[in-house]
């Protein structure tokens, strides 16, 4: 089966106890899914987040219905399997586009480790 793989770049704004929490782990459930808690600390999606939003919902369903996220009007999105290539996903013009993700993680130091 192919393999999409994806890497949110979409900063939170969100700061607590002066902490920056950029872009933090599960962020992107509230780009997928009506998440709002009461009480909760995330921020509201701004206009551009929401029409990112928008395009992650369109493409992840692509990707249920077909097996790919690619679609009419959608940016077009690398197999990783056989490229490497993470999608990386901001809000704004050329937000939705392929990041050097192993190279910004500095995955080849990490695969020399035992």
């Amino acid at each position: 089966a192919d393999v999409f793989a994806y890497e949110l770049l979409e900063d939170s704004g969100l700061v607590v106890g002066g902490f920056p929490f950029g872009v933090f782990h599960n962020w992107d459930l509230e780009f997928l899914f009506d998440t709002s808690v009461p009480g909760s600390q995330n921020p509201d999606l701004t206009p551009a987040q929401a029409a990112l939003s928008a395009t992650m919902v369109r493409q992840w369903g692509r990707f249920a219905a077909t097996g790919s996220p690619d679609g009419r009007g959608l940016p077009r999105w690398p197999e990783h399997g056989r490229t490497g290539v993470v999608q990386g996903l901001a809000a704004g013009e050329g937000g939705i586009a392929p990041t050097p993700s192993a190279d910004t993680h500095h995955c080849d130091f990490w695969s020399t480790l035992p």
